[in-house]
């Protein structure tokens, strides 16, 4: 583990034990992954034959039983790996997947998470194929998660017949790759004293024993015969390897009506990225499509069978590109809209080769391994009534711990709105529980004066049993926003208050805090908070006049000052909260420039028939 890495080792558990003062940024810690077995999740009862392959694409949050031992310790999860060969890794640290401790004693070290592989009958092996029996594997520090240290380890053991296990690497005097933004892969050979009719192996992570730190990650993991130290780390594989941007960048979620307002504003190119994990050029193409989830009906095809040549191993890494959406596809009459964006790849590839016989006329394939798994990748937006930067997903929680201290996310909307509720997901880190005092707020801006301030509500922290469920607050006063606008809480306490926070997206330039008296914008924490503004259109369509206007106001929205094209008989001014405000008028003019930015009411009496107009007091 690093310097920084100790230091937030330290603040975490000084967060633990006692209030702490005087921190001077975000703090990011790792979650407890408080999960539930899934119902497949059992013991094989016998050993299973070669070939064992995993690259985590299909797996749930836990490994798959068909090939490990039950394990609920190691975490699969698309977002602490960086630029791993495929889709998911496997993440092992200090913390179980149920987030329990190794140990109490915040100081200890020793053995953490493990990776078992089911029993393997090697004895089926032919013998003259035995020497070609190599296990290959990716492997990263630190990723997205905690750096170890130096005298942290992962180590790779094999057990012999006689049910002893013997470290195979790494090797004494052998070095680790210690660069946190690139997996290295390793292929060790299983040599003839560890064949056997229940050979295993075992991955085995060394450190910090009293939480998620020390974080080391897997992928592509492949156990097979016919294979050699330099011919056996070549795959006639090409994969996705992330989980796509969204088509909303940089929002997952985006009200309906602000979308519909503005579509250009909001569309994007959604990206992933792609690997060729094959030493040769190779011709691919692919598409990518939108789906009505609830339909399942096809809305458009962004790209339509593209080709490309995917770049020799091991610099095949590159990001695909999909066109921008046509709105006009989009039916606008729905309530919401759920938009699935599927990258799909037709690569060439196959199941996985068991042997080339007949001087290579024939080949013998792998029906149980589909090298096809990894060539899907998919995102979901949804246009509804809420906007988003997450994905739903917590892998980490970010917060604060300053008595007083401010957190806050800002948002851009195309179009004037009205914020009813705010969803949040908290998470029970440290010594926060239900019932903690927030204060809740709403800002035009992040400046030192009156109009700043467009809503509050004095609430508690409430965290639910999933680690990814949202909490909704419902503002007592609906609250009217024009354009950008700034959305977060006021803790009551040093202790840490954090929500969850995203890795697969990365917005952290949008969040901002304050514990000195001044806002400073995030450049240490990388990821999305979970905090969801829910706007509402009721207010907004109530207010709007069905009859024809007998007197035009205008300029609408304005900065202060309106014009009547008509002298009314009578005249009243109402906030959306309904209170009639103090405005007189100048023959034909109203200046309004003394009523802070937002939505009001202005009630005109003519010729004895009353009508309304919507007035946007703009900044």
């Amino acid at each position: 583990m690093n310097y920084k890495g100790k230091v937030k080792v330290l603040l975490f558990f000084m967060f633990l034990a006692s209030s702490s003062h005087g921190m001077a940024q975000i703090i990011e810690v790792p979650l407890s992954r408080a999960i539930s077995l899934p119902s497949n999740f059992r013991i094989k009862s016998d050993p299973i034959s070669l070939p064992l392959w995993d690259d985590f694409s299909k797996s749930g949050i836990l490994p798959d039983t068909s090939y490990w031992v039950v394990n609920t310790s190691v975490f699969i999860n698309p977002g602490i790996g960086k630029n791993p060969p495929t889709l998911n890794i496997a993440t092992l640290d200090g913390w179980d997947a149920f987030g329990n401790h190794y140990s109490q004693d915040p100081q200890a070290t020793g053995k953490t998470d493990s990776l078992l592989s089911q029993p393997i009958n090697l004895s089926e092996v032919p013998s003259s194929l035995r020497n070609t029996i190599f296990l290959s594997f990716f492997y990263q520090m630190e990723g997205n998660g905690d750096k170890p240290n130096d005298t942290d380890s992962l180590i790779l053991q094999f057990k012999k017949p006689d049910g002893s296990w013997k470290t195979v690497w790494p090797l004494p005097g052998e070095s680790v790759n210690t660069q946190s933004n690139i997996f290295v892969q390793k292929i060790i050979q299983v040599t003839d004293d560890f064949i056997g009719p229940d050979f295993q192996f075992k991955f085995q992570a060394h450190g910090r024993q009293s939480g998620p730190f020390d974080t080391w990650n897997l992928d592509y993991i492949y156990l097979d015969k016919r294979r050699s130290a330099t011919d056996g780390i070549d795959y006639l594989d090409r994969a996705f390897t992330s989980v796509p941007s969204s088509i909303t960048g940089p929002y997952t979620a985006i009200p309906k009506v602000h979308f519909f307002q503005n579509p250009n504003q909001y569309l994007d190119s959604a990206t992933t990225g792609f690997t060729n994990l094959e030493r040769q050029v190779q011709p691919v193409e692919y598409s990518v499509k939108i789906t009505d989830l609830f339909s399942g009906a096809t809305l458009e095809y962004l790209v339509d069978d593209s080709a490309f040549l995917a770049l020799r191993y091991p610099l095949g890494n590159r990001i695909l590109k999909a066109g921008h959406l046509d709105p006009s596809k989009l039916d606008q009459n729905k309530d919401s809209l759920y938009l699935k964006t599927d990258f799909i790849m037709d690569s060439g590839d196959k199941f996985l080769i068991d042997s080339v016989y007949n001087n290579g006329q024939d080949t013998a394939f792998v029906q149980s391994v589909d090298l096809r798994v990894n060539d899907t990748t998919s995102v979901l937006t949804i246009l509804h009534d809420y906007y988003a930067y997450d994905d739903g997903t917590a892998e980490f929680g970010a917060g604060i711990n300053q008595l007083n201290g401010r957190i806050a996310v800002k948002y851009i909307p195309a179009g004037p709105g009205i914020i009813k509720y705010v969803d949040i997901n908290f998470q029970n880190i440290g010594r926060i529980f239900a019932g903690t005092p927030i204060d809740l707020f709403v800002l035009r801006d992040l400046d030192k004066n009156s109009f700043s301030l467009l809503g509050t509500l004095s609430a508690t922290v409430q965290v639910t049993d999933n680690l990814n469920d949202f909490v909704r607050y419902e503002f007592g006063k609906p609250i009217a926003v024009l354009d950008t606008f700034y959305i977060g809480y006021q803790q009551s306490s040093n202790d840490l208050l954090a929500m969850g926070l995203d890795k697969n997206t990365d917005n952290g330039d949008q969040i901002y805090y304050n514990i000195t008296g001044d806002w400073v914008q995030n450049t240490d924490v990388h990821g999305s908070l979970m905090i969801r503004p829910v706007f509402t259109d009721e207010l907004v369509n109530a207010i709007e006049d069905k009859m024809q206007s007998q007197i035009s106001v205008f300029p609408n929205p304005t900065n202060g000052r309106i014009e009547l094209s008509v002298k009314p008989e009578e005249f009243k001014l109402y906030n959306l909260q309904g209170q009639e405000l103090n405005a007189q008028p100048l023959g034909n003019t109203f200046d309004l420039s003394g009523l802070p930015p937002s939505v009001y009411i202005l009630m005109l009496r003519y010729k004895n028939r009353w009508e309304q107009h919507k007035i946007i007091r703009s900044y």
